[in-house]
């Protein structure tokens, strides 16, 4: 029930653009791992700093002194922020949706270490559900411990990436247990318990969705399901003789840019130190990525 809410800024009064410059304005919870945010003169340290308020800042940077000096004008360049992207890409589907027009290009900043990305993963959430039968903790035998289901079900699931296709372009896909939960008082066997894992999909989502539900779909006491906010991989566009290009492992909201346009990926960064406790971007970085042409 809190009101989330983009962030745009233009010249003017027009709202139309050639190129939007864009990035998400969200980040991963801090509970536990907070950063103070600080830095030492090489680089920024701070939950968001790589992920990615560090590519917030170079394109704000660059847009102001483009603007100073009158290289932009109404109409060129627009900034747009976007919240959401950490979980389901809700902000920057509400954009699209209110568009009346399309940009030629849309820019996205992600911590990419500066290269062009010529293309990123999809994701898929998998819920696991184990059921169990609750019985006194002292008679354990009388009942069902779904918790230890879950435990005997889990190395199955994640041992799939073995049967997994592989795909020339994006490479291959993963399986990371992202959180797991289950029990509800220490005098109780558990009859329930449940976990999320997370696939980076290298080939369509459903394809990935289709092989586990094939293998591990009919085990007794184990529900699985799928969240609707999944994604394909993405091919991106690159402009040639720039920048060196590479593959990215992760995704972005992205997925839902539904708009048939050139869409580029950049920013400072690198994905390896994502939410991470060095957790930073550096400086030099910035002001190259705030030059570049």
């Amino acid at each position: 029930n809190v009101r989330r809410q983009n962030i745009l800024a233009y010249i003017g009064s027009n709202r139309t653009c050639r190129l939007i410059l864009n990035s998400h304005t969200d980040v991963v919870p801090p509970v536990r791992q907070w950063y103070p945010p600080s830095d030492n003169n090489t680089d920024i340290f701070g939950r968001g700093a790589n992920d990615a308020k560090g590519s917030i800042a170079y394109q704000v940077t660059a847009f102001l002194k483009l603007r100073d000096a009158g290289a932009i004008n109404e109409g060129d360049v627009y900034l747009m922020y976007d919240v959401g992207e950490e979980r389901y890409g809700d902000g920057i589907r509400t954009f699209v949706d209110s568009l009346t027009y399309t940009p030629e290009w849309i820019l996205t900043g992600e911590p990419t270490e500066s290269f062009q990305t010529t293309g990123h993963k999809g994701s898929i959430n998998i819920n696991v559900t184990a059921v169990g039968e609750p019985a006194h903790s002292s008679v354990p035998q009388y009942g069902r411990n779904a918790i230890l289901e879950l435990m005997n079900f889990l190395p199955q699931l994640l041992n799939l990436t073995s049967i997994f296709p592989y795909d020339d372009f994006h490479g291959n896909t993963t399986l990371s247990l992202s959180s797991i939960i289950g029990g509800i008082i220490s005098n109780q066997v558990a009859d329930h318990a449940e976990a999320v894992v997370n696939s980076r999909v290298s080939v369509p989502a459903k394809q990935i969705w289709d092989i586990i539900t094939s293998q591990l779909g009919n085990i007794p006491n184990i529900i699985l399901s799928r969240t609707s906010a999944s994604s394909n991989p993405l091919a991106m566009d690159v402009i040639e003789g720039w920048l060196p290009k590479k593959i990215m492992p992760y995704g972005t909201d992205l997925g839902a840019w539904t708009i048939n346009n050139t869409k580029l990926l950049l920013g400072v960064g690198s994905f390896h130190m994502k939410f991470m406790a060095s957790y930073t971007s550096g400086l030099v970085e910035l002001e190259l990525e705030v030059g570049l042409e």
